[in-house]
């Protein structure tokens, strides 16, 4: 059976991190590393423009209403809801991780134009 020894694994042992990682740095006294690249700040300028001069998303102030809570507030049943999305005629519903949502904004928009094409 060969012996597994530190030279084997790089020189560094898995716990530890590799040599010159902010954790040993840190725990042998000496000073740590910044220069990661999550670390770093963005330069000035280079976020890309929405449209609003703000800086805020274009959703931002809006919200996510849930598939239970649609078909409250739309008045139909949620059967009646998956029917008309299996159908691409209810509101534009997404899926986040594993639930149905849809963005407030879209979903008055969508009531809106129900009512329009019905008079």
């Amino acid at each position: 059976m060969a012996p597994t020894t530190s030279s084997m694994l790089g020189g560094w042992n898995s716990r530890q991190g590799p040599p010159d990682s902010p954790v040993l740095a840190k725990a042998r006294g000496g000073q740590v590393k910044t220069t990661n690249a999550i670390q770093r700040q963005p330069k000035r300028g280079t976020r890309a423009k929405t449209g609003d001069e703000s800086g805020r998303h274009p959703r931002a102030g809006d919200r996510l209403v849930p598939f239970a809570e649609a078909a409250e507030i739309t008045t139909l049943g949620e059967n009646t809801l998956r029917w008309m999305r299996h159908k691409n005629q209810g509101p534009p519903f997404f899926r986040m991780g594993r639930r149905l949502v849809v963005w407030e904004s879209d979903l008055y928009r969508w009531i809106e134009a129900q009512a329009a094409a019905a008079s």
